[in-house]
């Protein structure tokens, strides 16, 4: 088996040249893209394994994205891990519903994406501890 395919959606070129940095010793990034019409157009073309999707970009809002993305039944439940500046419980919460299983700060990336790639790719849950700790 090849190595795991991931997709970026990012309004922000500089987030996509840190993914990059970031994920691609281990997994193949495909494509990186601006905003959610682009990702919705590409992700059932190219079968990525894992959806990196940032809370707001540029064509709509990366939450509403992943919902539009699960909303066919019939379409392919990829894993998505939200890419965020929010270290915010409600926006997890909306997250979670909207069906994304990963929530990796932006300022963590390096230490955490991998990880959370890893975590989504066997169905479990990731989220960046300072989010959790906001709560406690």
């Amino acid at each position: 088996m090849g190595r795991h395919r991931i997709l970026v959606a990012d309004d922000h070129r500089s987030i996509h040249a840190i993914v990059r940095r970031i994920l691609e010793p281990d997994f193949d990034v495909i494509a990186c893209v601006p905003g959610g019409p682009e990702l919705l157009t590409l992700a059932p073309a190219h079968q990525p394994d894992v959806l990196i999707v940032d809370v707001c970009m540029a064509g709509g809002g990366g939450i509403e994205v992943v919902r539009s993305l699960y909303a066919v039944p019939e379409a392919p439940r990829w894993q998505t891990v939200i890419l965020t500046t929010y270290n915010d419980l409600g926006i997890l919460r909306e997250t979670r519903n909207a069906g994304a299983l990963g929530y990796v700060l932006k300022c963590r990336a390096g230490e955490e994406l991998p990880t959370a790639v890893r975590a989504v790719l066997l169905g479990r849950e990731f989220v960046s501890p300072a989010v959790l700790h906001r709560a406690s």
